[in-house]
């Protein structure tokens, strides 16, 4: 026995009816509105999603980035500070 669809076999007043297809066709409305404001959203970060690449592919390529240096080479790096003298006591 299914105890969640029980209610949708029972015979309804015509007039009880009417009243829940307004209250299903009001939430049916609400849930779109919220919907096309999603919608909306998501077709105006397609949009400039869109135009970035536009953007993208008419701008001259950038020059390649200098090759960094060997991890082994350490020539460029400034020499490293003297540690503090330990206190005498």
């Amino acid at each position: 026995m299914q105890h969640g669809r029980a209610y949708a076999f029972i015979k309804l007043p015509k007039q009880f009816t009417g009243f829940l297809m307004k209250q299903q066709m009001g939430r049916l409305d609400h849930i779109t509105g919220q919907m096309n404001a999603w919608l909306l959203a998501l077709a105006i970060g397609l949009g400039m999603l869109d135009l970035t690449v536009l953007v993208a592919k008419c701008l001259p390529p950038l020059p390649a980035t200098p090759v960094a240096a060997d991890a082994s080479d350490h020539s460029s790096a400034p020499p490293a500070a003297a540690a503090p003298a330990a206190p005498r006591g």
